[in-house]
């Protein structure tokens, strides 16, 4: 705190603020010997200063700047001087403009497009040589367009590596190609109605199905006319299916007999005379005539005329050959109408039924439901038909025009695919619309070719036309601009032939001088600086001896005080001149500065640098500088200790309400199973059965009048009462009254001793084996209203009297006994209640709690000053008083109805003057009858001092 003190009486450099210059003073400057330099240093700074501001006055004026305020503009005079020794030719509205920045946009754009001009002439005399000016520069734009128009709208993108003559190649072809389609078109429809099919859409697909077709009329096996029905061809496969099996195993089984027997062996029952030969014939039989018989008809349908072994063996495989001609047969009845005239029996030839056939399908497939006309068709492909022989011969012209054609497509024509599958119409469309671009092209590479003396491909030709383009472009803008730019830039432009570092090196020159002289300026100030011959060594030098005076000052000063009067000293003349001269002035305030900086520093010491740093920043007065340290110690020291003890920890106020919260659950357990507890344990003691004591309580309770007294009855069964009620609570009266003297008890309680007079409690000490007095020597002694007698009231001590005591209390506390303080105060609900009594009966040991709200209109104390007038006479009240308190009676009444209330007067006659006064009130206000009720718990009473204690 001394220190503190030392840094309060010190506190100057906070109190005085701005006005205390020597902040961060070197302490060393605090001696005479320092304080001498410092005053030669601030006479230098002085005189310095004004050589500065003469010299610099008279170069803002040749200059036309007026920079003549403040030393810092003077080192930027000094700045503009070097800048103009080195001053070149370009224009003053470089200087006075807003901005350069526009300026060199437009020399970058200049110097850009003059490039790009520079790198397409080269390209052109690479392309195109010398005479590349003779080049129409229109001519890029009609190419640009015509490619454009090709891709987007046709689709097509002409590969780089096309000369003229191929571009002139493809542009013939082009050209011709809506004529060639066109004629094919013709020719195909023409061949359509000749086979009787009426297409949707002519495509070059169509027209090589309808060559196709055509190409059947010349078969060497036509189909019958009604085979030309799909409907037909699936029952002419299964007619050639069925035939052609039948007919193979017939003639195969023909073929294996052809050297036994005729074919009109089939004629007879060859199955009885197989039956006959194998069962019949045999042994004797042989020589029947029936065996003859079948032998003779048998020889007859033999090749030899006769019937061997070797034709009786082989009778199974004529009756397979029979069986196999009746198949035939049936098959031939079904099936053999369909093929028509290319059925001759076992004769037919299938070949030729199954290409006719197929003819049939193929034509079927080709016409497609195209086929409007069947019976045309019929008569150009089927039997019996009479084709037209000019059909043959165009089918034949069409698919030559249309072949060769399409092989030119597919090597001119880059999407000939999809050109090529378009319908013919719109392909010929598509060829119309590309030939005129394609002839721009060609002819546009044919005169760069002839420009150029060789052979240009497609790729070489847009380079050139843009390269071409390009020029011109930058010819005519340069041309437009040329009035514009060239007072722009000045004399350094000259057009195509610009030096542009030159230029770019004018521009970075005059940025520098802008930034310099805060560009931009007024036309003549920039003409006199373009034409300004001054030197600037004289101002620099006196800027350079300023510099020195003042840094000679600054020297004394820590770097940071330093840097904040360096800004004040070079911010004007004005502001130097008058900081210096204060300076001077208040010399004496180095002692302050050195005091004040040892006690800061000595507090920083003792750690409490940031409590000290905190009062300079709010810069607080001088007298509330020690308070404040104090504090600061006092709170480290409390945070010190919570930080200690573990059992101060946890002090936030969640965790202390959850802890709260948590015992208060836990006390309601306790009190809610305490009681089943004890229940529980005087259940466990209660007797067995209804006999002896047990059975005279049963007895009692069942009577309606006459019961044996209470005294005799709790006699009498002493064990089983004891038993099933262990706690007696009693008033002392009680007592003697109700429990015989045998009756003894473990443990005898008397609360509020201090209201108990020790003859009173005599009669209780003497039926217990334990004591314990609970009460308070602070609280009023029993009363002595109703006594009529009392001992002799003397103070002298006379031997062998009875010792006095008004309590029971007081007579156990001079006995000896063991005392157990209570020190916790928690009923009451506010800290004021308890506050009194604490400190003036307790001396303060009692621990208190505040409450929740420390002020609030209806908690705590409240004082009210009332002019009472007590009455002496025959009255003894006073009735002023008695007003105000009836009247705040009626107040809490309305303003809170749930609660109770109770007055308390220090005589019977003031309670019962603030009643009658409360009766006259009450009759004003019946509203608020309900709350004066006489509930002994939750009602309205007024009582004096002596029943509230009683």
């Amino acid at each position: 705190l001394d220190v503190a003190e030392d840094l309060a009486r010190a506190w100057a450099p906070v109190s005085l603020g701005e006005d205390f210059f020597w902040c961060g003073v070197d302490p060393h400057a605090a001696t005479f010997a320092g304080k001498r330099a410092v005053l030669g240093n601030l006479a230098e700074a002085k005189a310095k200063l004004e050589d500065l501001r003469r010299v610099a006055k008279a170069v803002a004026e040749h200059l036309e700047l007026w920079w003549n305020d403040s030393p810092r503009n003077a080192l930027r005079l000094v700045e503009v001087l070097r800048i103009l020794q080195a001053r070149r030719s370009v224009p003053a509205e470089w200087l006075s403009r807003e901005a350069v920045e526009p300026i060199e946009a437009r020399v970058r754009e200049l110097e850009g497009a003059i490039r790009d001009r520079q790198d397409a002439v080269r390209q052109l005399v690479e392309l195109v040589g010398n005479d590349w000016p003779a080049i129409d520069a229109g001519a890029y734009r009609r190419v640009f367009d015509s490619e454009v128009s090709l891709t987007e709208k046709a689709g097509l993108q002409l590969v780089g590596d096309l000369d003229a003559a191929s571009l002139s190649e493809r542009s013939a072809f082009y050209g011709n190609a809506p004529e060639v389609l066109g004629r094919i078109e013709a020719m195909a429809w023409e061949l359509a109605n000749g086979l009787g099919l009426q297409p949707g859409a002519m495509t070059l697909d169509v027209v090589d199905r309808l060559v196709t077709l055509a190409d059947l009329i010349g078969a060497k096996h036509r189909p019958e006319g009604d085979w030309l029905d799909t409907f037909a061809l699936p029952k002419l496969d299964e007619a050639i299916n069925v035939l052609s099996a039948v007919v193979d195993s017939y003639r195969e089984k023909a073929e294996a007999l052809s050297g036994l027997f005729k074919p009109s062996v089939l004629e007879l029952d060859l199955e009885s005379l197989r039956a006959r030969f194998e069962t019949l014939h045999r042994g004797i039989r042989k020589l029947g005539g029936a065996y003859r018989a079948d032998k003779r008809e048998l020889a007859a349908h033999t090749l030899l005329g006769k019937t061997t072994k070797a034709v009786i063996e082989n009778l199974p495989q004529a009756i397979e050959w029979q069986q196999l001609a009746k198949e035939l047969k049936a098959a031939e009845d079904q099936h053999s109408a369909q093929l028509g005239s290319y059925y001759r029996g076992v004769e037919t030839a299938f070949d030729a039924v199954v290409d006719a056939i197929d003819v049939a399908r193929e034509a079927l497939n080709l016409a497609g439901r195209e086929l409007r006309r069947p019976d045309v068709l019929r008569n150009q492909l089927a039997l019996g038909g009479e084709p037209d022989p000019d059909l043959k011969a165009l089918a034949e012209e069409l698919k030559n025009i249309k072949n060769d054609f399409v092989a030119s497509a597919q090597q001119l024509v880059p999407s000939a695919q999809s050109v090529l599958s378009l319908p013919i119409d719109e392909a010929a469309s598509w060829f119309r619309e590309c030939a005129p671009h394609i002839r721009v092209l060609a002819t546009e590479a044919a005169r760069l070719e002839e420009l150029a003396g060789r052979t240009m491909h497609l790729r070489a030709v847009r380079a050139a036309l843009e390269a071409r383009a390009k020029a011109h472009e930058v010819d005519q803008a340069l041309s437009s601009n040329w009035e514009q730019d060239k007072a722009l830039l000045g004399e350094a432009y000259i057009g195509i032939n610009t030096d542009w570092e030159r230029i770019t090196s004018d521009l970075e020159w005059v940025k520098k001088l802008r930034n310099a002289i805060d560009a931009p300026v007024d036309p003549i100030t920039a003409q006199c600086l373009l034409s300004c011959e001054m030197a600037p060594e004289p101002l620099q030098d006196a800027a350079k001896s300023w510099t020195a005076a003042r840094d000679a000052v600054l020297d004394h000063f820590e770097r940071d005080r330093a840097g904040e009067l360096v800004q004040v000293l070079e911010s004007s003349f004005l502001d130097s001149e008058e900081l210096l001269g204060r300076m001077t002035d208040t010399i004496g305030q180095i002692d302050d500065w050195v005091a004040f900086s040892r006690a800061r520093n000595r507090l920083a010491e003792l750690g409490l640098g940031e409590a000290s740093e905190h009062l300079i920043h709010l810069r607080v007065d001088a007298q509330e500088v020690v308070p404040a340290i104090e504090r600061a110690v006092l709170a480290a020291w409390v945070d010190s200790v919570m930080e200690s003890d573990a059992r101060l920890t946890k002090y936030r106020s969640d965790d202390r309400d959850a802890l709260v919260e948590e015992f208060k659950n836990l006390d309601e357990k306790f009190i809610d199973r305490a009681a089943g507890v004890v229940m529980e344990a005087a259940n466990h003691r209660r007797p067995k059965t209804n006999r002896g004591a047990a059975g005279i309580i049963e007895r009692e309770g069942q009577k309606k009048r006459r019961h044996m007294p209470v005294r005799e009855l709790i006699a009498a069964t002493a064990e089983v009462v004891q038993a099933i009620k262990p706690c007696f609570m009693m008033s002392p009266l009680s007592v003697s009254q109700f429990i015989p003297p045998g009756l003894r008890f473990d443990m005898v309680v008397i609360d509020e001793a201090s209201q108990v007079k020790p003859a009173d409690a005599a009669n209780c000490i003497y039926r217990g084996r334990q004591l314990i007095v609970a009460g308070d020597q602070q609280q009023l002694p029993p009363t002595t209203f109703f006594e009529a007698v009392s001992m002799d009231g003397g103070d002298e001590y006379e031997e062998g009297q009875i010792d006095e005591f008004e309590s029971v209390l007081d007579l156990a506390k001079a006995g000896g006994i063991e005392s157990l303080p209570l020190r916790w105060h928690y009923r009451s609900q506010h800290e004021a209640l308890i506050t009194y009594s604490n400190y003036s009966f307790y001396d303060g040991r009692l621990i208190t709690f505040p409450g929740a709200l420390d002020e609030a209109e209806d908690v705590g104390i409240e004082f009210f000053y009332v002019n009472g007038i007590y009455r002496r006479g025959g009255a003894r009240d006073n009735p002023i008083e008695a007003e105000k308190v009836a009247e705040r009676v009626l107040f809490h009444a309305e303003r809170h109805p749930d609660l109770s209330l109770g007055v308390v007067a220090f005589s019977e006659a003031q309670a019962a003057t603030i009643e009658y006064v409360l009766d006259q009130k009450r009759r004003e206000r019946p509203d608020l009858d309900r709350f004066f009720s006489e509930d002994r718990l939750s009602g309205f009473f007024v009582k004096n001092l002596e029943n509230v204690k009683v």
